[in-house]
């Protein structure tokens, strides 16, 4: 038997409910549904009566699997970019407010200086 290292992703097998198996998959010819990752089918945990195909090559729905997973992936990144953008504005706002609330009242606060002293003067 030559060994391959193709992960299977997206698929189970049947037997020990391993996900995404390493090596051959096996899926009964027999049994709807049926995937038997490398290892039990060298145990011949399922029966052995029964055809199997071997597949060296992931399946088209492994492919599906591993293209869901990515976009989900690239989902998740997304969301925590826009709430690091997000978080980001929300702060320079934040920040950007206070500097013009504190500017004002520096301004505020020279001209009630002057004010006073103006009125020191004139009494």
């Amino acid at each position: 038997m030559n060994r391959t290292t193709t992960k299977h992703i997206g698929v189970t097998c049947s037997i020990c409910h391993k996900q995404d198996p390493e090596g051959y998959l096996y899926k009964c010819q027999h049994c709807v549904g049926v995937n038997i990752c490398e290892s039990c089918e060298a145990k011949g945990l399922h029966d052995t009566g029964h055809p199997r195909l071997k597949l060296s090559l992931p399946t088209t729905e492994s492919y599906l699997a591993q293209s869901r997973a990515e976009i989900k992936e690239l989902k998740a990144q997304l969301t925590a970019l826009e709430q690091k953008k997000n978080t980001t504005l929300a702060n320079a706002g934040s920040w950007q407010f206070k500097e013009a609330i504190d500017k004002n009242k520096s301004e505020e606060d020279a001209i009630a200086s002057e004010w006073a002293n103006a009125k020191i003067q004139q009494d």
